[in-house]
């Protein structure tokens, strides 16, 4: 099937350094019943920490392509979970 790659910007306050443990996921939340699940985590090998925490670039490799739709961003640093999730929605 289709898959996706490529790179989400995110931008917000306390994104964290490049010392810092960060871990994105993909979570799709589901519909229709369906119970939601992660569909693909990414560790610090995946994300570029930018200029005074404010702002980062996770980098979908080839191999890590994920199935085009709408998912929401779960963001951590070093063990504390964001308390956004924005909704992302990644098109082939």
């Amino acid at each position: 099937g289709v898959r996706v790659s490529g790179n989400i910007d995110i931008e917000g306050n306390l994104l964290g350094t490049d010392r810092d443990d960060i871990f994105v996921a993909l979570y799709d939340p589901g519909g229709s019943g369906t119970e939601g699940h992660v569909v693909k985590a990414f560790d610090a090998d995946s994300l570029t920490a930018g200029p005074d925490q404010t702002k980062a670039r996770l980098n979908i490799k080839a191999d890590d392509v994920v199935p085009p739709g709408t998912y929401l961003l779960m963001f951590r640093v070093n063990g504390q979970q964001a308390r956004n999730s924005p909704e992302v929605a990644l098109h082939a």
